[in-house]
């Protein structure tokens, strides 16, 4: 049932149907066709016994019933799948980034949140969780940080929360966006980003920092 739960939760707001007309080409496939609102399914893949005994509805029922039917027995199908076939904290990161995604961080956080890539928003949705359950935010910052952007640079002052953020490219709104998110979410409101571009910077007092026409100086 891989296929019809691509894309978790969101793929049960889709409307699903049964190709009856040529079932079983290709034999081997759970998932027809799709298109933004409706996965066609080839029932023989694993559902044979049952849809067999739906095929015989389809003259007793009228055509309407006999499709919602059909839609409501694969949501129920994929569902059961779902929890059979997953662990609770997969489950509960899939909640959360439903939460991000239906706004309740905020509608900027919905709009960047949206802006990232399936595995960006798993990692952001996953590291969420663990930060709430836990009650500490810089830590999973950082590893936020680490997982989006591995060739980044940190450089922390703890003392007034000032963080120094070297990336090796130059400035773009892709870029820009995760980084607002993860201080968004990760970050206490007092903490302070401040992103070097393309040129590393450097800390007087950090001799490994300080190369000559290698850096910015802050």
């Amino acid at each position: 049932m891989a296929w019809l739960w691509s894309g978790g939760t969101l793929a049960l707001k889709k409307t699903f149907r049964v190709n009856w007309h040529d079932p079983v080409c290709p034999a081997a496939i759970e998932l027809d066709s799709e298109t933004d609102d409706v996965r066609t399914i080839n029932p023989l893949v694993r559902f044979s016994n049952i849809f067999s005994l739906v095929a015989k509805l389809e003259t007793e029922l009228p055509k309407e019933q006999s499709l919602a039917f059909e839609n409501v027995l694969l949501h129920l199908l994929a569902y059961l799948d779902r929890q059979s076939g997953i662990d609770r904290t997969s489950i509960a990161i899939d909640m959360r980034r439903e939460e991000l995604l239906a706004g309740r961080y905020g509608a900027r956080v919905q709009e960047l949140f949206a802006a990232l890539t399936d595995d960006e928003q798993a990692t952001v949705a996953r590291l969420l969780m663990r930060q709430e359950e836990n009650a500490v935010g810089r830590l999973f910052y950082d590893e936020a940080l680490t997982e989006l952007f591995p060739d980044a640079l940190p450089y922390y002052e703890t003392q007034d929360e000032t963080i120094l953020l070297y990336l090796p490219r130059w400035e773009n709104e892709a870029d820009k966006g995760k980084l607002e998110i993860l201080e968004r979410l990760f970050l206490d409101r007092t903490a302070v980003v401040h992103v070097f571009w393309g040129v590393p910077f450097g800390i007087l007092g950090e001799a490994w920092m300080t190369k000559l026409d290698q850096f910015q100086l802050y």
